[in-house]
């Protein structure tokens, strides 16, 4: 049986390799890369990474984030995602959409309108 720990792990390579995959299949597309649930910033960081001269648009109901970890000015967008993507109307299409959002707790969940066994 596996520990916490271990599908933790196994959940963060995967997203990892997810994330490169998707660069490298999006690097020629136009357009932002969005971050949906910016959460503590550890994937926007990535992101950074993977797409250096791209623009990153970050989505988070509340901004918990590291300032290193979390874009600036317009480029964060707070409150409920449902609401907010709507910013975005206008804007060129999106070369990616990342999203992280989301809980295994069921009073987290529910509120964002998600079962748990439509985030799965």
């Amino acid at each position: 049986m596996d520990s916490r720990l271990d599908r933790m792990i196994a959940r963060l390579t995967t997203q990892r390799r997810a994330l490169e995959r998707a660069a490298e299949e999006t690097r020629d597309l136009p357009g932002p890369v969005l971050e949906i649930g910016l959460g503590k910033g550890r994937t926007y960081s990535h992101l950074r990474k993977l797409f250096p001269d791209r623009r990153i648009i970050a989505f988070d109901r509340d901004l918990h984030a590291p300032a290193d970890a979390a874009p600036a000015g317009a480029d964060l967008v707070l409150g409920d995602f449902r609401e907010t993507l709507s910013a975005l109307s206008g804007c060129a299409p999106a070369a990616l959409a990342h999203a992280d959002f989301g809980s295994e707790d069921r009073d987290t969940a529910r509120p964002a309108g998600w079962r748990r066994s439509s985030m799965r």
